[in-house]
């Protein structure tokens, strides 16, 4: 499990350094469309379309599929490399890891799960990196 956050942050770290690059010459959404295409092509292989033929009949699975595809992804990915446009790779990559923070509050304010001192304190220090590195000229 471990391999492939490593994996997964390293390809996010990749992304802001090469997407500042990118948009040197081609605009947000011929970054992002390129991101996607490549990423499903790599990991294709990995899928299990074989078993999985049946969900493809069901209505709820598109609907699904589109809300899932749309908004967590392609929406959030078009969104931070149109603010790496104004921003430097290494701070959006701070203010990006507020994230997991707006996760945490939905869970705890909409779902009602607890959170633990630990997660609170983690959420505290996330917050308090962004807005010092919002302060800092």
């Amino acid at each position: 499990m471990a391999s492939y956050r490593v994996r997964g942050s390293f390809g996010y770290a990749l992304y802001s350094i090469f997407g500042k690059a990118a948009l040197k010459k081609y605009d947000t959404l011929t970054i992002t469309a390129y991101t996607f295409i490549f990423a499903s092509l790599a990991l294709l292989p990995f899928s299990n379309f074989i078993n999985s033929g049946e969900s493809f009949s069901m209505g709820s699975f598109w609907i699904y599929l589109a809300g899932m595809g749309f908004f967590p992804s392609v929406l959030a990915y078009l969104l931070y490399t149109k603010g790496l446009e104004e921003v430097e790779s290494s701070r959006a990559s701070i203010v990006a890891t507020i994230e997991p923070v707006i996760g945490a509050l939905v869970g705890f304010f909409f779902f009602r799960e607890v959170l633990s001192g630990w997660q609170l304190a983690g959420v505290l220090i996330i917050l308090a990196a962004v807005v010092l590195i919002q302060e800092q000229k």
